[in-house]
């Protein structure tokens, strides 16, 4: 016998797809509840084949709700009610209709502010197949256009089981499987899945399960996207479903109860974790559909181990020796030919003088050390070369709802984390010290950790007189906290994910690049250091004849933009007052170009 492990998440009620916001077909590059992270994508991106300006049209009868500018998150974006109750969200756009348009410009003008928000504004009611605004790149980077349907506050519907037409041509692929009972993690190659064979260990403990799936719309395969549905079955009954159809703010942190954190170190995808009891002598089927009806499966039994089974693929950005991998830490035993990793405790006594002695030379769970030495505090790591040598501090979670930490180097600082969650994975925090570009930073190891409150970091300022940043896993780039806090001579961060962060100084204000003309506007490119552009109305551009011009900021690709009919002609100057997150500014004159 097997128990029966059914769950639906969200299904939500399905229409026809009859609404194209171009009146023309366009392609999914993103999907419905897509991994952001600490979050669900909340709606759907469509392609518009890297150009701006195509023609967006209302989806039915209804009113414009608000409507914003900013050169972050949504960019310029357009919240329109309409009939059937649906609030819809059309985000990155470069321009509004025309009334849209004068009403923002108005609004710029009076309030001489660059970003705004215009509430309920006044404006005539809009009628189906309107022309609401136009595509564009703004707050992000690519043009695209990005849709979203909200039902309530809270509550977001997949636009396309709501009557938005999805063009996606190709089934979801499933690229491989990991499974493990404890400490051990066995992967599944995606060749042995189509030959029937899923590798799990050996051992008398629940089994976990989480799959490798990708979802592409065309050819060829550029924008990695996420599924609706995932399922297990025997024969025809069901063991795990899950289904995407609706998503709600308050429950976006679930997330990482569902998508396991990993690098996309040879394949995109995600890794979605499967719970619930497996038969080990029946044929099992996973079935994943997308977002447009397409169906992949794979039919297999669990087995010791399979034939075809090849070394996988655990980093790309991250440093090889210490680095997250399904949401848990690890450390790669296997650079032992040119390392020695000793295991001390809390008072530095010696555990294990080399853990390659004691451990397979392969990339090793760190929960496992703590079966055998469950007072393990730190991992000395001694290259060698005598190059690259570390101290990996170490905190077991063992299960509880929060965890504190002290560390006395490089900085002195306070870590507690509260909400966690530690059901499927033994959790040890590690952490490290590295230094690059200059900048010394501790490195925390899960990414991805379960935890549904909050993480609160607190540096003594005695050590730490600078602000404090975080580093973006993708972008590799240094982004400063805009919430800091002091409290008891302490400088103070918040943050709902594990972050490797450091305290970087920058005084250097913002500057402008060389000018110049393209799509009617003057574009002038700013440099930044590390703090970075808080929004637009960090920017106030005026000239001798107007004391107040409007100017854009594009924070991709970094951009200051004025229309040209606001500008003095050639051979005139502006003054341009740029300003950073940290208050470091500048005022420059600038030379308007032929």
């Amino acid at each position: 016998m097997f128990r029966l492990f059914f769950l639906v998440l969200f299904v939500g009620a399905s229409f026809a797809a009859d609404y194209s916001p171009f009146n023309k077909e366009a392609y999914l590059t993103s999907s419905f509840a897509e991994n952001r992270g600490s979050r669900y994508h909340a709606g759907i991106d469509f392609s518009t084949e890297m150009e701006e300006g195509w023609p967006i049209f209302a989806p039915e009868d209804g009113e414009i709700q608000d409507i914003k500018v900013s050169p972050f998150g949504y960019g310029k974006v357009i919240y329109f009610k309409g009939e059937s109750g649906k609030l819809w969200v059309f985000a990155h756009l470069s321009s509004f209709n025309e009334s849209i348009e004068n009403l923002v410009a108005r609004r710029q003008s009076s309030e001489r502010k660059n970003d705004v928000s215009i509430i309920l504004p006044d404006l005539d009611r809009i009628k189906k197949g309107d022309t609401l605004a136009y595509s564009g790149s703004t707050g992000i980077g690519a043009p695209h256009l990005h849709i979203e349907t909200r039902i309530t506050k809270n509550k977001i519907v997949s636009p396309c089981q709501n009557g938005v037409q999805c063009l996606d041509t190709i089934a979801p692929f499933i690229l491989g499987a990991a499974a493990w009972r404890n400490h051990e993690v066995i992967m599944t190659n995606e060749q042995s899945l189509q030959e029937g064979c899923l590798a799990v260990p050996n051992e008398d403990k629940p089994l976990k399960l989480a799959f490798k799936i990708v979802d592409y719309s065309r050819t060829p395969l550029e924008n990695p996207m996420s599924i609706r549905r995932i399922e297990l079955k025997v024969e025809k009954r069901s063991l795990y479903k899950r289904v995407k159809d609706v998503l709600s703010y308050s429950t976006m942190l679930k997330i990482r109860d569902e998508l396991l954190w990993a690098e996309e170190a040879d394949t995109a995808g995600d890794w979605h974790l499967m719970l619930g009891a497996l038969p080990t002598e029946r044929t099992i089927r996973l079935e994943v559909e997308d977002f447009s009806g397409n169906i992949s499966f794979r039919d297999f039994t669990l087995q010791p181990s399979c034939s075809t089974n090849t070394k996988a693929s655990y980093f790309k950005q991250q440093d090889s020796t210490l680095f997250t991998f399904l949401s848990r830490s690890f450390l790669n035993l296997s650079e032992c030919s040119k390392t020695q990793f000793e295991l001390k405790d809390a008072q530095n006594k010696t555990l294990a003088t080399n853990l390659c002695h004691i451990y397979p030379n392969v990339e090793t769970p760190i929960s496992l050390f703590f079966e055998k030495y469950p007072s393990a505090a730190k991992i000395s790591v001694k290259r060698f070369n005598g190059k690259g040598n570390r101290e990996i501090l170490l905190f077991p979670l063992s299960g509880e709802l929060q965890s504190k930490i002290e560390i006395q180097k490089p900085y002195l600082l306070t870590s507690e984390i509260k909400g966690l969650k530690n059901k499927y994975i033994n959790q040890v925090i590690a952490i490290q010290e590295t230094k690059k570009d200059s900048i010394t930073s501790l490195e925390f190891h899960p990414k991805g950790l379960q935890f549904f409150k909050n993480w609160h970091v607190c540096f003594d300022t005695a050590s730490v007189k600078d602000p404090i940043y975080w580093l973006g896993e993708t972008s590799r780039e240094w982004f400063v906290f805009s919430k800091q806090t002091k409290e008891k001579n302490k400088r103070c961060i918040q943050t709902n994910e594990l972050r490797d962060i450091a305290s970087i100084r920058d005084t250097i204000p913002p500057a402008p690049g060389k000018p110049y003309y393209k799509d009617e506007k003057l574009r002038i490119p700013v440099i930044e250091q590390y703090a970075g552009i808080l929004n637009g109305n960090a920017f106030k551009v005026n000239s001798t004849e107007e004391p107040w011009i409007t100017a854009e900021y594009d924070s991709d690709p970094k951009e200051l933009t004025i229309k040209k009919d606001l500008l003095p002609p050639a051979g005139d100057s502006i003054s341009v007052f740029m300003q950073d997150v940290l208050g470091n500014s500048n005022t420059y004159s600038i030379i308007i170009p032929e």
